[in-house]
């Protein structure tokens, strides 16, 4: 992850979005956007919270954990317009491991509506988050 999203993509040889679009990597640059936004929020208004990444030897992962007070919030990003049940899988085995410390979950994604889409996952545009 880079402290620069404009350093990072200069850095990749990329002068513009839509070169980073045509190469496949504006994922990756969105998750890094995330990663400085939860830095900045997580700095701000909760100086004692760690953020993680997790990932499974079955290759589940989840992009951001962030643990407070021995409670987690898991954060996965998805660079989609429309989120599909596939797409909740990670978010589905985090949230039945970790239960007891972990009541919900949120996916990111680029739909315009906040959405309750399982009793314990909610989807959030990215424009609620990164205001």
């Amino acid at each position: 992850m880079w402290n620069d999203t404009g350093l990072a993509m200069y850095l990749q040889g990329l002068g513009s979005w839509e070169d980073a679009c045509k190469l496949g990597r504006d994922s990756f640059l969105v998750e890094n956007k995330i990663a400085i936004k939860l830095k900045t929020h997580l700095a701000t208004f909760s100086p004692m919270a760690k953020i993680f990444y997790w990932r499974t030897s079955s290759g589940a992962e989840i992009d951001f954990i962030i643990e407070r007070k021995g409670e987690f919030i898991p954060l996965e990003v998805k660079w989609k317009e429309s989120v599909s049940a596939k797409d909740l899988v990670s978010m589905q085995i985090f949230l039945k491991d970790f239960k007891a410390f972990c009541p919900w979950g949120i996916v990111l994604y680029r739909g315009s509506e906040l959405l309750k889409i399982k009793e314990n996952i909610f989807l959030v545009p990215y424009g609620y988050f990164l205001q």
